[in-house]
């Protein structure tokens, strides 16, 4: 059963470099030599050298061919001719596949109605390169989902080998129902399966200054919140967006409020405590823990920001609003339904939030970056 591709193509790997606008055709017999001259045009020699391995998205399984002796896998003695067909995966690589037209359904190679649609969109995968695995338990790796590969020879992309699923909490694993139709990569939006947030967001290549533009006082951080999020599974803006409501805009380490919650995401008194070690239930620990984090580096507050984030109960790929900001706010609504109602304590120590989705609207009500939803 093909699966529709379902909303835009998105980033995955921190490439630098200006995205091609050139779009190369269906029938044209040299696309693959073309795509590597427009990637080396778009990246420098050294970002393609030591960038690897890469994240990818596999597009179908083509694991239907024995080896032959012309096989790079059998060049290098790695098999042998005549060998157990070997996994073979044709997968795209957003940053490096921008000038190939995109495909509008994932779909295993024996599948779909065999009719035009399912020919046309079975020559666009052909353009995609083949990864091979060097090992058959690596088998029966669904189209759609975010694997790691590689080339032999980075600086010319040839000799692309397969490395297998990218796993839980690197990043989204599986996009397979998650992408539009688009020919589009490089028309700064993001995929919101691919980098978090179920909505569309500026391109890697922007996201940093549109960051420090709509917030200047996150300039200091902004490289490590960037990063965080990737760990996160998390989309920047929506990070940034937290952030900047967190700290009322200030986006210090050591703004407190009345009560004494400090820094990047406002730790509590005993929060803090028990992340250093203390006793939270201790009021001079507490105090102790809070006085520690507002006096805290940014790089000393944001290992913290990152144990919290990753500390049960809290669940990551963090790839939506509601996932990221209660895993600040209220943990165990992350995987609720948005309009669940939180207790009432909660409720009435937050000024009347009373769900998931108020706190969303919340924040986004001070946020001065905006990701527009995608129309189903």
């Amino acid at each position: 059963m093909a699966n529709e591709i379902r909303g835009r193509w998105g980033w995955l790997n921190s490439f630098r470099g200006k995205r091609s606008q050139k779009r190369l055709i269906e029938n044209r017999i040299s696309a693959m030599r073309e795509m590597r001259e427009a990637a080396l045009k778009q990246f420098t020699v050294d970002s393609l050298e030591t960038q690897g391995p890469l994240k990818g998205i596999v597009l179908r399984d083509d694991t239907n061919r024995r080896i032959t002796p012309g096989n790079w896998l059998y060049k290098y003695g790695i098999v042998f001719p005549g060998t157990t067909s070997l996994p073979q995966y044709r997968v795209r690589i957003p940053e490096l596949h921008s000038a190939l037209p995109s495909p509008t359904y994932f779909v295993k190679d024996e599948e779909g109605n065999k009719g035009e649609e399912w020919a046309k969109n079975n020559r666009i995968i052909d353009m995609y390169p083949l990864f091979e695995a060097n090992s058959t338990d690596l088998k029966g790796v669904e189209p759609g989902t975010i694997v790691w590969v590689d080339f032999g020879d980075r600086q010319n992309m040839t000799e692309p080998f397969f490395i297998g699923p990218i796993k839980p909490g690197e990043v989204v694993v599986n996009v397979k129902n998650g992408l539009k139709s688009s020919d589009v990569y490089g028309d700064e939006n993001m995929t919101s399966e691919v980098m978090g947030g179920g909505e569309n967001c500026e391109n890697v290549d922007d996201v940093r200054q549109k960051i420090i533009d709509a917030y200047p006082n996150s300039e200091p951080i902004v490289d490590k919140m960037i990063a965080l999020s990737e760990r996160l599974g998390a989309n920047p803006i929506h990070f940034a967006n937290l952030i900047n409501f967190e700290t009322s805009g200030t986006f210090s380490t050591s703004v407190q409020n009345s009560i004494k919650a400090t820094g990047l995401i406002q730790f509590i008194p005993s929060t803090a405590a028990d992340l250093l070690g203390l006793n939270p239930k201790s009021e001079e620990d507490k105090s102790k823990a809070a006085e520690i984090f507002k006096n805290m580096s940014v790089d000393e507050q944001m290992g913290y920001v990152e144990k919290y984030m990753t500390s049960a109960p809290r669940k990551t790929p963090m790839n939506t609003e509601q996932k990221l900001y209660m895993a600040v706010f209220y943990p165990s609504y992350q995987n609720k339904p948005i309009d669940s109602v939180f207790p009432s304590k909660v409720i009435k120590d937050n000024n009347g939030i009373s769900t998931p989705q108020d706190y969303i609207d919340y924040v986004n009500k001070y946020s001065n970056l905006k990701c527009s939803e995608e129309e189903a």
